[in-house]
């Protein structure tokens, strides 16, 4: 007689928040069950699966184990737990007196973080930045699961910095190999993902280190040499020489078609269509168009089987098998088919912003090998765009000309929102004025987006000056609950009645800049949109805003508020007294913002005597010459002993003489002047709002600004040989369309003498 299960039907059982914690502690215990019988069975943890010699790589603690293993044991704990209820039975918690104790907290946030696949990114971004970094070191693994969640999002920026700092409570690998088996998997993990961090920074270089140490010291699973074969792909897509670019290709297609072998003879489905499918793409890429349409067939044949067998089995499919579904009709020339297997994979892909562009990306490598265009299946990846804003305040009521009366907050609230939907935006920029600002940002939360909101200075003093002024107050709390809601809030400077136009063209330049950067880094589109009469402006106004993205090239998308009503309104009689502002001494001018640069040597206070005279003459020379050939470029130059602290006309202008130092610096030979041989500099570069004045002592220009303070900040903690760019520098340089030069992820950074911490970026040039 054939056997036909009948599970109790749970479909319409919900469990509550308690129950899914008590669900997490059954998962936990049905493992320790499983693991408990295996080892009385005399199997032993082991790296791979092996049933001769009894090795399994999950007889682990089930906190360290990998997200697929615990979805088997969560599955079999909730559907416990729904059959009681089913049945009629009642489930209380316990009645228990809990003690106050760091370590059950962090545990619990562990539990937290792992249960709750969806949270937003604005939790995420709080409970990182407000983390305990000697309780969570107690815990290495909660470092990979939040990391893992910031890649997921595409905020690499985020997940390198997460495991950077889980890796810190390791010593060195060798230490790994040597302590408990329960941190092994999650080092090396985190060592994994830190390199795949990398390389989505755009840094494959730093990537292919951490892979290939890895696998020098045998960790060459199908994970850590998956990761490598995609870093050889990366920087093959970056090399502008052919033979270069095909040299990583083939490197990556080697690695990649070895490991869908050796996926195939273990009979691991999912391994082999991984590692197949970047196979079959990378034998087309390097000539081999024969054996890369023979592998996407056989890759097409085992996803077409496998999504067969999961319906059957009524399990989950992943959005991975129908993107490999895509790629493999992509690869074959069938286009319409691709575009409906990689809608099927967008749709279940969700917000993950990581997977989304990674299949994206490659898709749009096989176009353009067909010389198709790379936008042709776009649609189907649903990566929402990014859209920079700039808007009217609402009309105050002293004001004379009307640009954005009250009574229209309706239908420009109704504009914002269709411009929104007709441009996906799903990631947005702006600041957060009363007015247009604020309903901007409101529209996006309402459907669901993420907000970024940039401030001119100290939260206090723009509620003052462009939130409380109008006649509404309302606005003050809707201020404050978009700001709760931000992902991410910047506060640019600090407030100066003398320079606030000037502060706000600042905070606009650097709100475009820094969304231009990340549209770039995720693979998205840029759009910039404005509520703006049309007419000219103030400094640092919509107007002014404007005018810039059309000097950029940026296309954008205007309301008129104006234009929203028939009935014309009367000029409105100034009513509020003029300020009246102290303006800076005589010979103080104050600059929107300059590029500012501070070096020095590594070493030097250990020189001796002799030394220091051969530094001050030999080394100053060097340095003479430098500042020489890029006279133009400087507005003022000065030194210190070792130090050097140079302000430049332009952006480009300190990109150029930074470069030029650290080059320089690195080829002399200073041995030959009596000087240590490995001389190397620190040099940091920053960019904003400064003062510069008539120092009556030298008799010269000199600049002072709190952005001069946080320029010499960042030098000391630069590595030597290398240039820091801060992330102002970096978002100036997008908004101007500085070119030839890369800035390449650092890591957040803290600055000496209380100064905070901000995120750094190593600079390079393309030349």
């Amino acid at each position: 007689m054939k056997y036909k299960p009948k599970p109790i039907n749970t479909s319409k059982v919900e469990l509550n928040k308690s129950l899914k914690n008590l669900q997490e502690e059954l998962a936990r215990n049905t493992h320790d069950i499983w693991a408990e019988g295996r080892l009385a069975d005399g199997w032993t943890y082991g790296l791979k699966r092996d049933d001769t010699k009894k090795n399994n790589p999950c007889l682990i603690e089930y906190a360290n184990l990998p997200e697929s293993e615990k979805k088997y044991d969560r599955v079999i704990a909730a559907e416990t737990l729904k059959s009681i209820i089913q049945m009629g039975y009642t489930i209380h918690e316990p009645i228990t007196l809990k003690t106050v104790s760091i370590q059950p907290e962090i545990e619990n946030l562990l539990n937290h973080l792992t249960i709750e696949p969806g949270m937003p990114i604005q939790e995420l971004l709080s409970t990182w930045l407000g983390r305990n970094k000697q309780s969570w070191q107690k815990i290495p693994r909660l470092y990979l699961v939040i990391g893992e969640k910031f890649l997921r999002y595409g905020e690499a920026l985020l997940a390198y910095d997460a495991f950077t700092e889980g890796l810190e409570t390791f010593e060195t690998l060798t230490y790994v190999k040597q302590a408990a088996k329960k941190l092994r998997p999650v080092y090396l993990r985190m060592l994994q993902l830190k390199a795949l961090a990398l390389a989505q920074c755009d840094v494959p270089e730093q990537a292919l280190k951490i892979l290939l140490s890895l696998r020098d010291q045998g960790f060459d699973d199908g994970e850590t040499m998956g990761i490598l074969a995609r870093t050889y792909k990366d920087m093959a897509a970056k090399a502008t020489k052919t033979g270069i670019r095909q040299t990583y290709f083939q490197k990556a297609f080697e690695i990649y078609f070895n490991a869908y072998k050796i996926s195939g003879k273990k009979r691991k489905p999912e391994d082999t269509y991984y590692n197949g499918i970047n196979a079959a793409t990378l034998a087309l890429l390097t000539g081999r168009v024969k054996q890369s349409c023979e592998l996407a067939e056989k890759i097409k044949k085992i996803c077409l089987r496998g999504i067969k067998v999961s319906e059957k089995n009524r399990r989950h499919i992943s959005y991975w098998i129908y993107a490999t579904l895509g790629e493999t009709e992509l690869l074959l020339g069938d286009i319409n088919q691709s575009a409906l297997w990689y809608s099927r994979a967008g749709d279940r892909a969700g917000k993950n912003l990581r997977d989304l562009s990674s299949m994206q990306n490659q898709a749009k490598m096989i176009l353009e090998h067909f010389k198709l265009s790379p936008n042709t299946i776009n649609h189907c990846f649903h990566i929402p765009s990014i859209t920079v804003f700039s808007g009217h305040m609402i009309d105050l009521p002293q004001r004379n000309k009307a640009s954005f009366p009250p009574e229209l907050e309706s239908a420009v609230r109704n504009q914002i929102a269709k411009k929104l939907n007709n441009l996906n935006t799903g990631i947005a920029y702006s600041s957060a004025a009363c007015g247009s600002d604020i309903i901007f940002l409101e529209q996006v939360l309402k459907k669901g987006g993420e907000i970024n909101i940039v401030l001119p200075f100290e939260k206090e003093h723009f509620i003052r000056e462009s939130v409380s002024l109008a006649s509404d107050k309302s606005w003050i709390k809707r201020f404050e609950r978009v700001i709760s809601k931000a992902a991410a809030v910047k506060v640019m400077g600090f407030y100066d009645p003398v320079s606030i136009r000037s502060n706000l063209e600042f905070c606009n330049l650097f709100m475009y800049g820094a969304s231009l950067f990340r549209s770039r880094m995720i693979g998205t589109n840029l759009n910039a949109l404005a509520v703006w009469d049309k007419k000219t402006g103030n400094q640092g106004g919509t107007a002014s805003t404007v005018q810039h993205w059309k000097s950029m090239g940026q296309k954008f998308c205007q309301i008129n508020p104006i234009e929203l009503t028939t009935h014309k309104k009367p000029s409105r009689k100034q009513t509020a007294a003029v300020k009246r502002i102290k303006r800076p001494s005589s010979g103080v001018k104050h600059y929107t913002y300059l590029p500012l640069l501070f070096a020095d040597i590594k070493g030097y206070s250990k020189l001796s005597e002799d030394q220091l005279v051969k530094f001050s003459t030999h080394y100053m020379k060097a340095i003479g010459k430098i500042t020489d050939k890029h006279a133009c470029d400087l507005l003022s130059k000065w030194t210190q002993g070792d130090g050097l602290f140079f302000v430049f006309k332009s952006l480009a202008a300190a990109v150029r003489l930074a470069t030029d130092l650290r080059n320089t610096i690195a080829k002399t030979d200073w041995n030959k002047h009596g000087l240590p041989a490995d001389l190397t500099a620190r040099i940091s570069l920053d960019a904003g709002p400064c003062y510069s004045y008539h120092n009556p002592v030298v008799d010269q220009m000199g600049f002072c600004g709190t952005y001069v303070i946080r320029a010499a900040r960042m030098e000391p903690i630069t590595p030597p040989g290398q240039i820091y760019a801060s992330e102002t520098f970096v978002a100036l340089c997008q908004a101007m369309d500085i070119q030839d030069v890369r800035f390449n992820y650092a890591g957040q950074v803290v600055l000496p003498k209380n100064h905070g911490t901000i995120p750094a970026y190593h600079v390079d040039t393309n030349r």
